[in-house]
């Protein structure tokens, strides 16, 4: 009796566990593809080939690639505590 329990909790636990990795790797597929779009999009700016787009909107996209891609705040975590 205790061993069919043990076994069904395993087999539970192990299909939610691969249930998120799964949604995980479904997440990171989908920014993937999202970064690539984001990448072709600016490099067809600035080559010319598209100019349907707003240099502001263009500014906030690289803003925002920069921000990601950078490992380090721009707004320091400690200042927002000391300004407080």
């Amino acid at each position: 009796m205790l061993k069919n329990r043990i076994g069904e909790y395993i087999v539970r636990y192990t299909v939610a566990t691969l249930g998120l990795v799964f949604i995980a790797i479904g997440v990171a597929l989908s920014i993937k593809s999202d970064l690539g779009t984001i990448f072709g999009l600016v490099g067809d700016y600035l080559h010319g080939n598209y100019k349907k787009v707003s240099k502001t909107s263009l500014l906030l996209i690289i803003g925002s690639l920069l921000y990601l891609l950078n490992p380090m705040d721009i707004v320091p975590d400690f200042l927002i505590v000391i300004l407080q």
